[in-house]
């Protein structure tokens, strides 16, 4: 039987999440050398030979922190393929098990670039939502991979272009406040210049405002809640981003798209038009069926006006 399943810690589910909790606070840290040192002081894996260099034994611990912490990898996605093979490389200059977390949330690399304007959305999921804006979850397990395309609607020969919003699969529990929490203080301490995690949470405190947002995220598979309530999330959301600085802002230009989409009446009353009248092929038939009637009600009435006045 191997020692890791005999181990009493590692073996009872709520006191091991306890303890990874405690080795992710901020204040708790310690840098991560001094763990990799007495790993292989204390405890020489025998499977790594005399022969191996300072980086393959570098990038073996790597692998079991990762492992350790793997509920955390992206955000907590279930959908990894290799649980624990995750990017050695984005790793090598990792901090302590703070930093390592930052990492898991989104890579480096996978922000938006182009200029950074401070713009906000002015509204909620809720008001976008009547504007038009269709919220989908992305396809990437990055927490960064926010984006917008424009996709065309076609019905009853009518093409009408309306506004997919992709935002990541967010997975909220117990312990989601007190992870975000500590990589954003994390960030900024140490990276201020480089505040990319609390950029990707910024837009999600700005979507959620009330316990409606957060149901139309859960509708749109967006949010997956594990607190039971939605207004338990909304509270989280509405205080997350208190006392944040941030001095530079990679999602303003999608802000300023969302704000201008929803400030056009035009959006909005063909969101209507579709969310009443076509949204399903029942009433999409039954509203064609309705207003074929009406004209040729008024086609006859024409027709008899000619025919006898």
């Amino acid at each position: 039987m191997r020692k890791d399943i005999q181990d009493y810690i590692l073996r009872t589910p709520w006191l091991r999440k306890t303890i990874e909790l405690d080795l992710l606070m901020l204040e708790n840290q310690l840098p991560y050398f001094i763990f990799t040192e007495l790993f292989f002081i204390l405890k020489k894996p025998p499977y790594l030979s005399k022969d191996r260099t300072e980086s393959e034994s570098h990038d073996f611990f790597i692998r079991i922190t990762c492992k350790f912490f793997i509920d955390y990898y992206r955000n907590g996605k279930a959908t990894i393929k290799k649980p624990g093979k995750v990017e050695l490389q984005q790793l090598k200059e990792i901090k302590h098990f703070t930093d390592l977390v930052r990492q898991f949330m989104c890579p480096n690399s996978g922000y938006p670039r182009g200029p950074h304007v401070k713009t906000k959305c002015l509204y909620t999921a809720k008001q976008l939502d009547r504007s038009g804006v269709n919220f989908m979850p992305s396809d990437d397990h990055s927490l960064a991979d926010i984006h917008r395309t424009k996709v065309t609607y076609n019905c009853v020969c009518i093409g009408w272009k309306y506004l997919k919003l992709k935002v990541p699969k967010l997975k909220v529990e117990d312990d989601t406040e007190c992870l975000m929490r500590n990589v954003m203080a994390l960030e900024q301490c140490l990276y201020p210049c480089e505040a990319h995690r609390c950029n990707c949470i910024s837009p999600l405190d700005q979507l959620i405002n009330t316990a409606e947002d957060v149901e139309l995220l859960v509708e749109k598979d967006v949010v997956q809640n594990f607190l039971g309530s939605n207004d338990a999330i909304a509270n989280l959301f509405n205080k997350i981003c208190d006392q944040i600085a941030e001095t530079s802002f990679c999602y303003g230009t999608l802000c300023e798209d969302l704000n201008d989409h929803h400030n056009n009446s035009w959006n909005v009353a063909k969101a209507t038009l579709k969310s009443v009248y076509l949204k399903d092929i029942w009433t999409r038939s039954s509203s064609v069926a309705f207003y074929v009637l009406v004209f040729s009600i008024v086609s006859v009435i024409a027709t008899i006006k000619d025919l006898f006045f």
